[in-house]
């Protein structure tokens, strides 16, 4: 089969889910996550199964954990930012991606730590997508879908246009960007299980088309991640730093690897000058960081 990568985006609570709305919220995202791991696709949020919190992300991940099973693995993927980082196992000051089996190994997590705060992250996680269900976010979430709408990806709409779309206009005002990135472009529905549908069918007949291979925006990065799935292992966990130098030499390794498993390290190349030829842009230009990628 032909996995794609689903990014689920919305909003995070500041504590319990006391309103009705906000339960929904929270089910919605959870049915959401468990509808992607059943048809084997991989889910994108940014966040982390060591950070539990009342949020879209993390209830995406409850769900995708919900229905993975030992010969049925759920594919999660995180985009954290600095404040997530810490809670996973990754205590590196530099940027990386991090391979892990969890929870017996019904969980196959690919963690891409940016070190960088969640409005810069954000659109790394929109781009990094092949198609996206926005669910009800503040700040965020408006972020997300117009770095995805950039791409020329789809977007799915559960439950939160309405209440979407005056953030995300204005996050299109603010970037400069035409509204007709989302003019008659507008697909939503109220039943989870029909947004995944939705969204799964948008990915199959982009990447059909071919138009994914002419998307320059994020599309090494998703590349990259897709990759770490077929081609890591994942009975142990593995850190691996990122090469962020010009000079082509093999990146560091932060923990013990095989020789033999050494060209197949991943090469993401972020190529900002910077201390030592390895510090990364902190404020990453709504035009350029997801370009900056380079292939594994």
């Amino acid at each position: 089969m032909q996995r794609v990568i689903i990014g689920i985006f919305g909003r995070t609570l500041e504590g319990p889910a006391s309103t009705e709305s906000d339960r929904q919220l929270l089910e919605d995202a959870r049915a959401a996550g468990r509808r992607v791991s059943e048809l084997e696709h991989v889910l994108l949020t940014g966040g982390s199964w060591y950070r539990p919190e009342n949020s879209v992300k993390f209830a995406a991940i409850k769900g995708a954990y919900d229905a993975s099973t030992l010969t049925k693995q759920a594919r999660v993927i995180g985009i954290l930012p600095t404040g997530i980082s810490p809670h996973t196992h990754y205590s590196s000051t530099i940027p990386g991606v991090e391979t892990e089996s969890v929870e017996d190994g019904r969980l196959r997590v690919v963690h891409f730590h940016t070190l960088l705060k969640s409005k810069d992250r954000d659109p790394i996680s929109g781009a990094a997508v092949d198609v996206a269900i926005a669910l009800r976010g503040e700040q965020g979430t408006p972020r997300e879908v117009v770095s995805a709408l950039r791409a020329g990806r789809t977007v799915i709409y559960l439950r939160s246009w309405q209440k979407l779309e005056p953030l995300i206009r204005s996050e299109l005002t603010r970037q400069e960007l035409p509204e007709s990135l989302i003019e008659g472009n507008v697909r939503q529905t109220d039943d989870p299980l029909e947004a995944v549908a939705m969204a799964t069918s948008a990915a199959l007949e982009t990447l059909a088309e071919g138009r994914a291979s002419t998307l320059r925006n994020g599309e090494a990065l998703r590349q990259n991640l897709k990759s770490c799935f077929r081609r890591f292992p994942f009975n142990k966990r593995s850190t691996r730093s990122i090469n962020c130098s010009h000079d082509g030499h093999a990146p560091r390794v932060r923990r013990p690897w095989p020789e033999d498993n050494r060209a197949a390290l991943p090469r993401i190349s972020i190529g900002l000058a910077g201390r030592h030829g390895c510090a990364v842009e902190q404020q990453f230009s709504q035009s350029s960081a997801i370009n900056r990628y380079g292939p594994l």
